[in-house]
């Protein structure tokens, strides 16, 4: 399966299901390049397996083989959010800001409060911060890892996600929980360090283990949230085009 945590594991099993549903009664009725592209990309991800030839690559134990197969990974699963976000953006759900090329970039912020409300994003970012209490808190030597790395990404981040990031860290110092937003700062954060900075797998910790932990809630979090916010948005767009023909 392509998630990792057990119950996260459940949770897409029935969502993915749905999911494909939705998929096939909208191009049944209209192949939309958008939905298309999206799909494509998001497949993609679940699908990947990443293996290394260690006559080549410096992956040498496997907690360094882990951490960037879930690294790359990661990076593969923010792409297919931000092919979501641009068919978000087409359907009217939101509203994105466009580079000076006219590309759209996709920000952490781009889901606000009532976007939670409309794709039941709440389980999901509820589930997370249990995950994360329970792995990190009360745990000193977890605790002071993960503050390591969230102020290893704060300090190499700018602008609005630089400030997510920071709150996100004076949340985990006041064990206070993250919310939506704080969850995607961290998850792009994360994606831009490895992609733009050649971030290794220790980068920003002393133990794997923290990076690792931190990785597959993340990664599983994106996932969630796009198998559930593509549903929604294609089974939308169907309901608006079997109207329309009415």
């Amino acid at each position: 399966m392509p998630l990792y945590h057990p119950a996260n594991k459940q949770e897409f099993e029935r969502l993915f299901i749905v999911y494909k549903q939705a998929y096939d009664q909208l191009m049944a009725k209209e192949q939309d390049r958008l939905v298309v592209l999206f799909n494509v990309r998001f497949r993609l991800t679940l699908g990947k397996r990443i293996q290394f030839d260690d006559s080549y690559s410096y992956t040498k134990t496997k907690n360094v083989k882990d951490t960037y197969r879930l690294l790359m990974r990661l990076n593969d699963a923010w792409f297919a959010y931000e092919a979501l976000l641009a068919l978000c953006e087409q359907e009217g759900k939101v509203k994105l800001y466009k580079r000076k090329n006219k590309s759209y970039m996709a920000k952490p912020e781009s889901f606000d409060s009532s976007h939670i409300q409309m794709f039941k994003l709440l389980p999901p970012v509820v589930h997370f911060n249990k995950q994360m209490a329970a792995y990190f808190f009360n745990k000193l030597k977890r605790m002071a890892d993960l503050e390591r790395l969230l102020q290893h990404l704060e300090d190499r981040t700018k602008g609005n996600t630089n400030r997510l990031v920071e709150q996100a860290k004076s949340r985990i110092q006041q064990v206070q929980q993250f919310d939506l937003k704080h969850i995607l700062a961290i998850i792009y954060s994360i994606r831009n360090l490895y992609v733009h900075q050649g971030d290794a797998a220790r980068s920003g910790v002393k133990n794997y283990t923290t990076k690792l932990a931190l990785l597959k809630m993340a990664y599983d979090f994106l996932i969630l949230l796009i198998t559930k916010v593509g549903t929604r948005v294609m089974n939308d767009k169907t309901k608006k085009l079997s109207k329309a023909a009415n």
